[in-house]
């Protein structure tokens, strides 16, 4: 799935939803995402992932600063039981933004480049990188 402000693939033999965030989003843009991201899911059940045990992939890279609106959403989306990831590795590539991540989300691994996000994510993953 993919439109101008999102990308979302699935590799279910990885159990790997890799998704890419970008540009300024609308609350409808929240309300699509939502919808493609739950059936990302959707096949990963199908293909044998048992629910809160995908591995997630989130490239940020593109995204910029939102309205309070649909920050609140993407917050309270992430918050939901039915959208929980066993293990989150974020991109981005701005080190002011990749420390405030790490303060944020210290249980998700954070990198500048997806090469060792996706490395760490795909292994044993000792602790987060510093």
């Amino acid at each position: 799935m993919s439109i101008d402000a999102y990308s979302i693939n699935v590799d279910p033999s990885r159990h790997l939803v890799d998704i890419a965030v970008r540009g300024l989003w609308t609350v409808e843009t929240v309300a699509r995402y939502r919808t493609d991201i739950a059936q990302a899911l959707g096949t990963l059940r199908r293909h044998g992932c048992a629910a809160r045990q995908h591995l997630t992939l989130l490239d940020i890279s593109g995204f910029i600063v939102q309205v309070q609106k649909v920050t609140a959403l993407l917050a309270g989306m992430a918050a939901e039981p039915e959208f929980a990831t066993r293990c989150a590795a974020i991109v981005v590539e701005a080190p002011l933004l990749r420390m405030q991540a790490r303060r944020v989300l210290p249980h998700y691994g954070v990198f500048a480049e997806r090469g060792p996000a996706l490395e760490w994510l795909l292994s044993d993953r000792p602790a987060a990188p510093e």
